[in-house]
C-alpha cells in the first residue's frame, strides 16, 4: 500500500524534490551507473499523498527517494528548509513512523526484505545555521536511520550511493 499510494500520488518523472519556495534537491552529477534505480516521490507533504498516507494532521517530509543498486535498497526521507531547519527532524521522524507502520503491516510475508532497507534522512537547508532546537534534538539514528545529513548541497546522488559520510550536528556547508 505505501508504494502504491506514493506511486499514484507523488511519483515524479523529474529527478528532483521541490520545496515550498521553489527550492530543489536533485540528482545532477553524472548518470546512473549499471544496476542503479532512483525513484523520486515529490510533494509528499501536499494534498493527495499526505492524505493517502493518513498523515492529515501530522508533520510530513517534503519528499521520498527510493534508491537501489546491486547491494542496497535505500529509502531516503527528504526535508527542505529555506532558513532554519527547526522541526525538520520531527517531520522526517513522523513520515518514517507512518511509512514503517504501513510497510510492516503490508509486508507480513516479506519481513526479510524490510530488514534490508537502509533508511536515510537528508535535510537541505539554504539559510542560517541550525538553531539549538535542531542541534540539541535527538539523532535520527536512534530510530533506525543509518545516516542523517544536513547540508546545502542540492545534488543528492553521492549521499544515496553512500559516497558522502554523514556529519552530525555541524553547521551546514555549501
Amino acid at each position: 500500500m505505501p508504494f502504491s499510494i506514493l506511486l499514484l500520488t507523488s511519483a515524479s518523472s523529474k529527478t528532483h524534490i521541490t520545496g515550498e519556495k521553489g527550492d530543489k534537491l536533485s540528482m545532477e552529477r553524472g548518470e546512473l551507473q549499471d544496476g542503479e534505480l532512483v525513484l523520486f516521490f515529490d510533494k509528499v507533504d501536499a494534498g493527495p499523498a499526505r492524505l493517502a498516507l493518513g498523515m492529515n494532521n501530522q508533520k510530513c517530509c517534503d519528499g521520498i527517494i527510493f534508491y537501489k543498486n546491486n547491494t542496497q535498497n535505500v529509502i531516503c526521507l527528504v526535508e527542505m528548509k529555506h532558513t532554519d531547519p527547526g522541526d525538520a527532524k520531527e517531520q522526517i521522524k513522523a513520515t518514517y513512523d507512518r511509512l514503517k507502520h504501513l510497510l510492516d503491516k503490508e509486508c507480513e510475508s516479506c519481513k526479510d526484505y524490510l530488514r534490508q532497507i537502509t533508511w536515510k534522512a537528508y535535510i537541505r537547508c539554504w539559510g542560517s545555521s541550525p538553531t539549538s532546537k535542531y542541534r540539541d534534538g535527538d539523532s535520527l539514528k536512534k530510530y533506525g536511520f543509518k545516516d542523517e545529513r544536513m547540508c546545502r548541497d542540492d545534488d543528492i546522488i553521492n549521499y544515496l550511493r553512500g559516497e558522502m559520510k554523514a556529519r552530525k550536528n555541524k553547521k551546514p556547508r555549501g
